[in-house]
């Protein structure tokens, strides 16, 4: 899994230097490398969009798993609501990390 990673990030570094290299209105090969480029900025914009929604559907989830363990408290435990609401705040805080310019 981490040869897997490191290739795909090592591919997307040198997609991302040699179109900054070739213009992509010169020749077929930047326009190509163009593509690649937008292809990883609209991944990471799915990627967003995804930790978003995990994140809203986990806070909703833990609400209710809340009103659960209000109503009985041996049938839902409050770890697991606490967890929900750790892996929202988690799934928030990947959408908005500051060191990805989207």
């Amino acid at each position: 899994m981490r040869k897997v990673t490191l290739l795909l990030l090592m591919f997307a570094t040198s997609m991302a230097l040699a179109s900054a290299y070739i213009p992509s209105s010169e020749t077929s090969s930047g326009r190509l490398y163009g593509n690649l480029v937008d292809g990883y900025y609209y991944l990471l914009n799915t990627g967003k969009a995804i930790c978003l929604l995990s994140g809203l559907f986990l806070t909703f989830g833990g609400v209710y798993q809340y009103s659960q363990h209000r109503k009985d408290p041996v049938y839902v435990p409050f770890s697991k609501v606490l967890v929900m609401f750790v892996c929202a705040v988690c799934a928030f805080v990947l959408a908005y990390m500051p060191g990805v310019q989207l």
